[in-house]
């Protein structure tokens, strides 16, 4: 978890916060479970990263992490959100969700976790640069 937390810190210290996107305001950041659909390049990672940088002064509350990162080839989203959990975390920001298998039923079982907030990426299937699937 600590390669995690120390890519996490890197990204939120090199993300800027002079502009937010257009949609930044439409987001319920609030709710419990909360899903930010877009094609590729249409800085979903950034509009994350912006709301923890801008929202979370306790960076130890939130997390951010990619689910296409190695780590998670030999480790679970649900195993990492239980220790992020029981060490006080209360917003988990998941990048990349479709890129991890099972990913539905382990973020169903972290929704299970009270007082735990999941914010997830998804890209379309169907991006700017393919016709088809």
């Amino acid at each position: 978890m600590e390669t995690l937390r120390r890519t996490y810190q890197r990204l939120i210290n090199e993300t800027e916060t002079l502009r937010f996107r257009y949609l930044y305001g439409n987001i319920r950041w609030t709710n419990r479970l909360t899903g930010i659909l877009g094609a590729r390049g249409t800085s979903k990672t950034t509009m994350l990263l912006q709301h923890i940088k801008h929202n979370f002064p306790n960076r130890d509350k939130a997390l951010y992490i990619c689910l296409d990162n190695i780590w998670f080839s030999k480790n679970s989203l649900l195993e990492l959100a239980e220790q992020f959990y029981n060490y006080g975390g209360t917003h988990l920001f998941i990048d990349e969700v479709r890129r991890y298998k099972g990913w539905a039923i382990e973020i169903k079982n972290i929704y299970d976790f009270p007082r735990l907030h999941i914010v997830g990426s998804i890209t379309n299937r169907m991006d700017k640069n393919r016709k088809t699937m």
